[in-house]
């Protein structure tokens, strides 16, 4: 059985399901704009694994909603799921789109245990992702 979720850049790789309509969460704000992020739990009791999903579209395009196959599919597998926006090029540029992902990482890393999500029980592959490439 997989035991960690895996960290999605742009498509899927590959929990008793909630309610339908995620958590909306606004976990930045830059210059007034709200960076969200969607949070779904699994009705598993405890701290439980969780997909971190981040959408693709070139980073010119896409939304935390463009999600295949459909959360409900982890849902019933006892996942958690998050899904993330950050801001789209042109308004913003690298390295902004990417410190957008690492502030959603943290919010989820210092947030998470409130809405079930165990904080070690996220794929390793997302924290060697961001330990090279975002510090």
């Amino acid at each position: 059985m997989i035991r960690y979720a895996a960290f999605l850049f742009g498509m899927t790789l590959l929990t008793t399901a909630s309610a339908d309509e995620p958590e909306t969460i606004v976990y930045r704000v830059v210059a007034s704009h709200e960076v969200l992020l969607d949070v779904r739990r699994t009705d598993a009791p405890g701290l439980r694994p969780t997909i971190f999903f981040i959408h693709g579209g070139a980073l010119i395009m896409g939304h935390r909603g463009w999600v295949m196959p459909r959360p409900e599919y982890f849902l019933a597998l006892g996942y958690n799921f998050v899904s993330i926006d950050y801001r789209l090029a042109p308004q913003a540029k690298l390295p902004a789109i990417i410190e957008d992902i690492h502030a959603a990482w943290d919010w989820v890393q210092d947030n998470g245990a409130a809405y079930g999500i165990g904080k070690n029980r996220i794929a390793e592959r997302i924290a060697t992702f961001l330990d090279q490439h975002l510090k």
